[in-house]
């Protein structure tokens, strides 16, 4: 496993903020860094959520590709003509 880094979230805001303009500056960078963050999460979910899905078919034998890809069910479609 490799070595885990130390990452940062950056942000427009203020350190020790005093009036109430530099609060709500504060405030609008901290959602707007809280907001870059779900997306993160939610691409990294998706990514494992597709890899999940991949090795499921690839165990199973069954072909894989994107037109028989239906990420709402989590399952993998079979084609048309391996329908037939």
């Amino acid at each position: 496993m490799r070595k885990v880094q130390n990452l940062t979230i950056n942000y427009c805001g203020y350190k020790e903020p005093e009036t109430e303009e530099e609060l709500q500056m504060e405030i609008l960078g901290l959602e707007n860094a809280a907001k870059n963050a779900e997306l993160r999460i939610s691409m990294l979910r998706q990514g494992l959520h597709l890899n999940k899905m991949m090795k499921n078919a690839l165990a199973s034998g069954e072909k894989l590709d994107a037109k028989n890809l239906d990420s709402s069910s989590g399952k993998v479609e079979k084609t048309e003509q391996e329908a037939k």
